[in-house]
């Protein structure tokens, strides 16, 4: 939960966002709609704080094969449209950064790669944190526009 005191520490203010897949629509145009799934992962580096929602090599096992995790993030069975193999427009996005590919279970969290970037991101230099979220995020809707053309 994002509360005043996040603002002051990260240095801006939450905003609610519209819902981007339809609840508003119809859509008058194409779009791509990323959903995330946020959890947080104790120090054992294996097990959701959530236990039922699974572990993080089953996730980094569903983000290499592009499929469905066994649980949503609160532990409950997925209920709703799943199918039983590949997303189809599943799109693969590598190296975008190391905290991704610990993010996504590639690397370690505790790996030298992932806490220089963390130090980065949550350090007090505000041009080097602009920086290394424009470079990412440039890599990565670059990465996707590539590989959408394969879908």
């Amino acid at each position: 939960m994002f509360i005043k005191r996040d603002a002051a520490d990260f240095g801006f203010t939450w905003q609610s966002q519209r819902c981007p897949h339809g609840a508003h629509g119809p859509s008058t145009g194409e779009r791509i709609t990323v959903l995330p799934w946020y959890v947080g992962l104790p120090d054992d580096n294996e097990h959701f704080e959530v236990l039922e929602a699974g572990t993080r090599t089953q996730l980094t096992i569903a983000h290499r094969d592009l499929v469905k995790l066994p649980a949503t993030p609160s532990g409950h069975a997925n209920l709703f449209g799943c199918i039983p193999y590949r997303f189809p427009a599943a799109v693969e996005i590598t190296g975008a950064s190391a905290l991704a590919d610990a993010i996504l279970g590639r690397l370690s969290y505790d790996s030298p790669l992932v806490l220089s970037e963390l130090s980065v991101l949550f350090g007090s230099d505000e041009g080097a944190r602009h920086t290394y979220i424009e470079k990412t995020g440039a890599h990565t809707m670059a990465a996707a526009a590539e590989s959408l053309v394969l879908v």
